[in-house]
């Protein structure tokens, strides 16, 4: 996923270094109510909201003083700077981004999710990243065979142009940048423009048949004239490798929660129980990949034999 120093180094933000006043104005904001310009701001994207802070001192201060984007600097700069870097900027706002630093769940599973999938803003746990074909990005191209759009269509589509970086268990480096969309904001966009999924299926499965159909003729008459075969049709689904598939790491980073009742965050805590179980290869119902907030651990403890057994070792 998206390494925290790469993005300090690639997106450096000015955040801090200008305390200066200043008697410039907002312009034509200025006459405009003061809370109705935050709520104007905080709606804004985050790709423009950055920008604007580069207006003057006055738009600077004014943004820098928005208490939602202030927590966002002090406690989770890393997503915007991976959202700007990605190109996802223009498609997440604000007041969007402070929700999601404020919520603690899973936006599938309900359980506390430690990452952010960038392409929809979503907080996410690991094991619904790794697994839930949700969260596997396409390419526009792949989008296109999959669901039957056109360019004009997936070009009006979010699409993050990825960073270099490794993205996968094999340490395999991905020095090119690719365009990722997501995929069920595409599926959605195939059913508007074919006007029912069935209207969709239909016409991407007759598109398959065609291609296919021609592709075989083509190897066919290639076989007499001794020549090489073409290029096999794109298949309409893509290998998903899961866990082992770059795309879906290359629109997320990590994500804490900030509980504002307490004025802290967290990150997530491993349970040692379940990540020996699963090597002991121990039956059990828990997933050792969970995260959890420290009260949430310590309801798990409860309920994991083995972290009750190491506990008992150690008293």
């Amino acid at each position: 996923m998206l390494e925290p120093l790469d993005l300090e180094r690639g997106c450096p933000l000015d955040n801090g270094r200008h305390d200066k006043q200043d008697t410039t104005t907002l312009g034509t904001l200025d006459t405009l109510p003061v809370e109705l310009v935050r709520m104007i701001l905080l709606d804004l994207d985050l790709q423009s909201l950055t920008s604007l802070r580069y207006v003057n001192r006055r738009t600077r201060l004014t943004i820098d003083t928005l208490w939602q984007y202030n927590e966002i600097i002090t406690y989770a700069s890393n997503s915007l700077r991976a959202a700007l870097s990605i190109n996802v900027g223009t498609s997440i706002s604000c007041r969007q981004l402070h929700t999601e630093l404020c919520s603690q769940e899973c936006v599938t599973c309900g359980r506390f999710g430690a990452f952010l999938y960038l392409l929809t803003c979503s907080r996410v746990c690991y094991v619904c990243l790794v697994e839930d074909p949700r969260f596997l990005p396409l390419t526009p191209k792949h989008a296109r065979i999959a669901f039957g759009l056109s360019s004009y269509e997936t070009g009006k589509l979010p699409t993050a142009i990825t960073l270099p970086g490794v993205y996968s268990h094999n340490s395999k480096i991905w020095r090119t940048r690719i365009s990722l969309v997501d995929r069920t904001s595409s599926r959605l966009a195939g059913i508007r423009f074919h006007k029912s999924v069935e209207q969709m299926e239909e016409y991407v499965s007759q598109l398959q048949a065609k291609k296919i159909s021609s592709y075989e003729a083509k190897v066919q008459i290639n076989r007499i004239a001794g020549s090489r075969n073409p290029l096999r049709p794109a298949y309409t689904e893509v290998t998903d490798k899961k866990g082992g598939n770059p795309y879906r790491f290359m629109c997320v980073v990590r994500f804490p929660w900030l509980d504002r009742s307490r004025g802290k965050i967290e990150w997530g805590l491993n349970c040692t129980g379940c990540r020996d179980k699963f090597h002991d290869r121990t039956d059990g119902k828990l997933d050792w990949r969970w995260l959890y907030t420290t009260i949430g651990y310590v309801e798990h403890v409860g309920q994991c034999r083995k972290s009750i057994q190491i506990l008992e070792s150690i008293v």
